[in-house]
């Protein structure tokens, strides 16, 4: 079976299994892939250098800590097992967004048919969030990264075995409403205008209630 991260974020299902002929190989490859945020890489600032991610926020640890939190308990009964959510009111610069596309890029690249979407309130700031990952992608080495079967402007995703996906959008009435899944980063959710109290309904639905799923959705306040 498809092992956790070593952070705990309980993304080992026994439901993914593949079968007896291909887990061998597919947990050797997988090994492979990216397991923890340090082994992706961040553009530092100032300068703009591209270097590893080893030097988490304050904001960011408590995301990660918030997450292993309300996982450890669904797996004790203290908690219901539904999704891991986490709102962030955030301030800009500390990185909310850059934790919660490394969480969401760790999932898709070691966890089969597995689903995660991006969503936003305009084209650009959807762009600058999809950027990240991307960035995570091409600056892996060559033996960490996943192989490849789709990739452009608007999704990124993984041939088999993984057969994984992450998809950016922008908040609409169609948002949410034709997948599955079991990683959702919604951005700037104060900005989403009058449709998005449906909008949010939708992309819940369209998660698996189970605690192994993830919500992240961070946004400065705008005053409201």
């Amino acid at each position: 079976m498809i092992q956790s991260t070593p952070f705990g974020n309980g993304w080992s299902d026994s439901r993914y299994r593949f079968s007896r002929r291909k887990e061998s190989a597919t947990v050797d490859l997988l090994s492979r892939h990216p397991t923890k945020p340090e082994d992706l890489s961040i553009v530092h600032m100032p300068g703009g250098e591209l270097k590893p991610f080893l030097n988490p926020s304050p904001a960011q640890l408590k995301i990660r800590a918030m997450l292993r939190d309300q996982w450890t308990a669904s797996q004790e009964g203290k908690r219901p097992k539904v999704p891991r959510r986490v709102v962030d009111l955030k301030a800009r610069k500390l990185g909310a967004s850059t934790e919660a596309q490394a969480q969401a890029f760790l999932m898709i690249s070691q966890r089969a048919n597995t689903e995660a979407l991006v969503v936003s309130h305009e084209a650009k700031s959807a762009q600058i969030l999809f950027g990240i990952s991307k960035r995570f992608y091409r600056a892996l080495p060559d033996e960490m990264r996943p192989p490849r079967k789709f990739y452009n402007g608007h999704a990124i995703v993984f041939d088999d075995p993984l057969n994984s996906s992450l998809a950016v959008d922008v908040v609409s009435e169609a948002t949410g409403r034709s997948g599955t899944y079991r990683f959702l980063h919604l951005s700037e959710l104060a900005q989403w205008g009058a449709g998005a109290d449906s909008a949010l309904v939708a992309l819940r639905g369209s998660m698996p209630v189970e605690p192994d799923c993830i919500e992240i959705i961070e946004s400065t306040g705008y005053g409201q």
